[in-house]
């Protein structure tokens, strides 16, 4: 039996899953982020993390792992380097002697659940970027600069851009919201004796990381029917998709959605009105089963790991 490991390595967390070539789940485990431009935390620890899960999970060593595929967020030139030394630290610490394949997340995310080798992906979780690939592999991307650079539409551009929503309206330059007072209280921001609460909002965000402004997105699905929420969600969901047209989409290109914020809510919705019933990676991760499974010269059942998964 082939014993097949991979590993999702997103920025806000990581999942590790083993399985063979059949599709029988045979452990899991998540931890935190390992992104090295947003995640919190110690990334390549988070990685041992997770790895050790699925190990104890399957009652397995990391010596007994046949292969390995990571799909690693920022994955692409500009820090590969870097992304590669850290996946070589989190799985030499859990026991994994195999060397992985490494790919960005775009990649898994597409494998999962793509008909065909040639399609377009577009993701939005923490960052956001549309991919077209050409036999499984990237030919272009656009966006998934980064949240200072781009990322537009995705969780963290949500995110900072409920913050600023919410100095605009405590700075008295923008609209009132309801998502004032409920972003104040999730920051732990008192208002009732502070002469200046504009402050305590400064302090509550100077530290923050894009995977925690990425975390606030649930709290604008709370209050969806808010006009000011409502616009963002509006923005989110153009900025996504302008995106995926710079790859000059057509109507005959599969198209694939993956991360979180394209799971459900206000900005699928809005996406789906653009391009009704498309299909969403809901576990990324069986595309980095599959690639494992592939370097091994096996066929992975990827249908029967995500009805293990679900």
């Amino acid at each position: 039996m082939a014993v097949l490991l991979g590993v999702d390595l997103g920025g806000s967390s990581i999942r590790a899953v083993l399985t063979d070539e059949n599709g029988r789940l045979l452990g899991q485990g998540r931890s935190a982020g390992g992104n090295l431009r947003s995640s919190v935390g110690d990334p390549a620890g988070n990685l041992k993390l997770a790895t050790r899960g699925a190990l104890l999970g399957a009652g397995l060593t990391g010596a007994e792992v046949t292969a390995v595929a990571v799909g690693a967020a920022g994955a692409a030139e500009a820090r590969g380097f870097e992304v590669a030394q850290l996946l070589a630290r989190g799985l030499h610490q859990a026991g994994v002697s195999r060397s992985p394949i490494v790919v960005p997340d775009t990649e898994i995310a597409y494998r999962a659940v793509a008909e065909t080798g040639d399609g377009v992906l577009l993701l939005a979780g923490t960052g956001a970027i549309a991919v077209r690939h050409r036999r499984w592999v990237t030919a272009v991307r656009r966006d998934g600069l980064g949240w200072l650079l781009g990322d537009l539409g995705s969780g963290a551009w949500l995110g900072l851009a409920a913050l600023r929503a919410v100095a605009a309206d405590l700075d008295a330059r923008g609209p009132r919201t309801a998502l004032t007072p409920a972003l104040l209280a999730r920051l732990d921001v008192t208002t009732e004796s502070a002469s200046d609460p504009r402050q305590g909002l400064i302090r509550a965000v100077d530290e923050l990381r894009p995977a925690q402004f990425a975390a606030l997105t649930p709290l604008l699905a709370d209050h969806a029917d808010d006009p000011v929420v409502s616009a963002l969600f509006d923005q989110a969901a153009g900025l996504l998709w302008e995106t995926v047209e710079a790859l000059g989409l057509t109507a005959d290109d599969e198209l694939v959605l993956a991360g979180g914020l394209l799971a459900g809510g206000p900005v699928r919705e809005r996406v789906e009105t653009r391009r009704p019933g498309v299909r969403h990676a809901a576990h990324p991760v069986v595309g980095a089963c599959a690639l494992a499974a592939a370097a091994a010269d096996l066929t992975l059942d990827r249908e029967a790991l995500t009805a293990a998964l679900r």
